[in-house]
């Protein structure tokens, strides 16, 4: 069953617009051949451009671009260079519309929705890691706070390796209350802890769909 709609969910802070004009959307770029490659095959990637550096070689890319009519130019390195703010580009970069957003109204607790809800994770940096970590093993989506958690900034971006393109960040406003919500829906909890006896995960048989919790 399909849940009711929520007022206090949002797949990010929510700011509204200064005096006239449009807001501008903030640019959602990942580098590298190898992760610009996985978002290209992702059909469900809303691309607003991809930037190619000369002297690379990139005409397959280039070829499934042009096969979805996604906006391509060739620029100096120099220019791929200052977007990625001196880190490792391997010569391209791509710009998504919007970063993946997962519809939880409509969410329903079938094995291949299982969750991460975050809690306390203040460094961008380690929220990145952990997405790329989470999509790894199979998470859905993550789950976060809307009050002192990361977001989804340039830093995040670069630590997750691409993850974050493909995995949905959530903000809620009571973590409490929709991990209740969860548990009535038929979604197993379980606490992750880093004791010296707690099990590892791969240890453990969990019943489908179930939501992690670390924080």
């Amino acid at each position: 069953m399909a849940r009711k709609r929520r007022s206090d969910r949002s797949g990010g802070p929510q700011k509204k617009s200064a005096g006239r004009g449009k807001q501008q959307a903030p640019a959602h770029r990942f580098f590298g051949a190898h992760i610009a490659e996985e978002i290209l095959n992702n059909p469900d990637q809303e691309i607003a451009s991809i930037h190619f550096a000369t002297g690379f070689d990139f005409f397959e890319l280039e070829e499934i671009a042009k096969e979805r009519s996604i906006p391509t130019a060739r620029v100096e390195p120099e220019r791929i260079a200052a977007m990625s703010s001196g880190e490792r580009h391997h010569g391209v970069a791509v710009t998504l519309a919007r970063l993946p957003k997962l519809n939880f109204d409509a969410l329903e607790a079938t094995p291949e929705n299982c969750l991460l809800a975050l809690d306390q994770v203040l460094d961008p940096m380690n929220l990145g890691a952990i997405t790329r970590s989470a999509n790894a093993f199979g998470v859905r989506a993550l789950l976060c706070p809307k009050d002192r958690a990361a977001k989804v900034t340039d830093t995040a971006i670069r630590a997750s390796a691409g993850a974050l393109a493909h995995t949905p960040v959530e903000y809620v406003t009571n973590l409490a209350r929709e991990l209740g919500e969860l548990k009535k829906m038929g979604f197993w909890g379980v606490a992750l802890d880093y004791a010296e006896d707690s099990k590892s995960i791969h240890e453990l048989d969990i019943p489908k769909p179930w939501i992690l919790v670390a924080g």
